[in-house]
């Protein structure tokens, strides 16, 4: 039987509530969030500013926010968790503060997917990010220092390489879902100049992962609009796509190359992962010295009573690692199992629900975007960590999509595929 599915548009026509003061405030914190504040002086009174006007503009719209929770209520387990780790963890005060950051990041995720559904949100996103890509075009003056990080690449406005080069990889495949979609041919030329940019930034980041990660994602939205037009065109690319890629196999078996070993080499990773096989061993052995409850949401590398083993972990790997480069083992070192399930149980129903959408460019975008983001975040901790953009995102996406539907909403979709076929008998 056919799956019945709401219309992807209909997630987009929230944006029409949306007003400027909405657009203003959610590029900023989304710049914000994606770091691009991160070189500005009075840090603090940045953030401060940042949660004053957001919690303000909610108040005055709390019916927005107030329809977005339920929708939200997959992630709140986690944050309930992040919060409850306060009372068992060894520094209490690290953890109810980072809980009350992670909080407030879910909560302007929320926000943002209700105002704007998905179709605003890709739009929201994608003026931000062309800001934050002008505004490291401009650091190319040495307007701020650094401009290039130590093993070379371009920094932009950001603090290293890799955050340029990601926030311009999902600008990349954001735009390709616009140009796909936008009927208008200004604002198609409007996107391609800000595609134009996002690939020179992505160039001179010189982050092999983003390159990789820009390709998969917008060659993944090329595809998946090809084969919505259907006709011969699909078939002929799928079948020239898997002819290169057996001729690549074919190849590199001749030529006695470790498939692995030539993938890693391209990526300029290691076998460990540039060490982070290492750092997960270590998180670890970490979370099996408190294996029910966890240590305490982002206690590990605050508690004094592991100040000896961070030191040893930055001896290592070098002196800014805060992170075990891994969301899950962050999660299962902090909070236990149960700090696991909750963080799968949001990301499964976020998917799921993206999946209920009538299929379209829209649905693909959202779900191209979650799969990266679980991917990045499976080799970082943006997931976990507060005041973090994947997180952010992930959380408009989950509200963009809709709450599930009702029982007697469904049966009553039930009925209308049952009616015609007990009529016609």
């Amino acid at each position: 039987m056919r799956q019945v599915s709401a219309p992807a548009t209909t997630t987009d026509d929230r944006q029409k509530g949306a007003g400027w003061p909405d657009v203003v405030i959610g590029v900023c914190v989304i710049l914000w969030m994606a770091e691009a504040t991160a070189r500005l002086p009075f840090q603090g009174a940045w953030v401060a500013t940042i949660y004053a006007v957001v919690l303000c503009r909610m108040l005055l719209r709390s019916s927005a926010i107030l329809g977005a929770l339920p929708a939200a209520a997959p992630a709140l387990p986690f944050v309930a968790l992040c919060l409850l780790s306060s009372l068992w963890s060894p520094v209490p005060e690290v953890s109810l503060i980072a809980g009350v950051q992670l909080a407030f990041t879910v909560l302007c995720g929320a926000w943002l997917g209700q105002t704007f559904g998905l179709g605003g949100l890709a739009r929201l996103l994608t003026l931000a990010l062309i800001l934050g890509m002008i505004g490291s075009a401009l650091n190319l003056a040495g307007l701020s220092a650094p401009t290039h990080a130590r093993e070379g690449g371009f920094l932009g406005i950001y603090l290293n390489k890799n955050a340029l080069g990601q926030r311009a990889a999902l600008l990349v495949w954001t735009l390709v879902f616009l140009l796909q979609t936008s009927p208008r041919p200004a604002a198609r030329l409007g996107w391609a100049c800000g595609l134009a940019l996002a690939i020179w930034m992505l160039v001179l980041s010189a982050s092999v992962s983003s390159w990789a990660m820009a390709l998969a994602g917008g060659g993944a939205l090329v595809l998946l609009g090809v084969r919505r037009r259907g006709g011969t065109q699909w078939r002929i690319l799928a079948v020239g796509l898997a002819t290169l890629a057996t001729a690549a196999a074919v190849a590199l078996l001749m030529s006695g190359t470790d498939p692995v070993v030539w993938l890693l080499e391209a990526t300029g990773k290691d076998a460990t992962l540039t060490g982070r096989t290492l750092l997960w061993s270590i998180a670890w052995e970490e979370a099996r010295a408190a294996p029910l409850s966890g240590l305490g949401y982002m206690a590990f590398w605050a508690d004094p009573a592991k100040a000896q083993d961070v030191m040893l972990i930055r001896l290592m790997f070098g002196p800014m690692v805060s992170a075990f480069h891994n969301f899950l083992l962050e999660t299962l070192v902090a909070l236990g199992p149960g700090g696991v399930a909750a963080m799968l149980g949001f990301l499964g129903l976020c998917a799921a629900r993206l999946w209920r959408l009538g299929a379209g460019a829209a649905r693909s975008w959202a779900m191209v975007s979650l799969l990266a983001f679980v991917t990045l975040s499976a080799l970082g901790s943006s997931l976990f960590r507060p005041h973090e953009i994947t997180l952010l995102l992930v959380t408009a996406l989950l509200v963009a999509a809709g709450a599930p539907r009702r029982a007697h909403e469904r049966r009553r979709a039930y009925s209308r595929l049952w009616r015609p076929m007990t009529a016609s008998q």
